[in-house]
């Protein structure tokens, strides 16, 4: 009796795992291959961000984002991923069209120097 209690509870805590996970996902954007700074702190992060809404053309700012972070990568590597996670959907969206106009449109191509 104990055990399926303890198995009913455990499915229930990974089910709210599983929404969390995916109310997360619907509102975060990662870049990938973003150099790595010594010392980097969230300001740091933050400034790569307003160069990228800049280069999109985006009218977005620091208010806009809920957090901004590295994910930690197992080999020392040069750059790894950071994660945006946008206040609504919507500004994801916004962005997302953004990149893919830029795209499309070949005059600019989106590296790591217009972070």
């Amino acid at each position: 009796d104990d055990r399926k209690q303890l198995s009913a509870q455990i499915l229930k805590i990974e089910d709210k795992c599983d929404a969390l996970e995916k109310s997360l996902i619907k509102t975060s954007i990662e870049i990938r291959n973003v150099p790595k700074v010594k010392n980097e702190s969230k300001a740091v992060l933050y400034t790569y961000l307003i160069k990228l809404f800049e280069t999109l053309n985006l009218n977005l700012g620091h208010e806009h984002v809920r957090d901004m972070y590295r994910l930690p990568n197992k080999k020392e590597n040069e750059s790894s991923s950071i994660i945006m996670e946008l206040s609504n959907t919507c500004f994801k969206s916004e962005v997302l069209e953004a990149c893919k106009k830029t795209h499309l449109l070949k005059s600019l191509q989106l590296t790591a120097e217009n972070l």
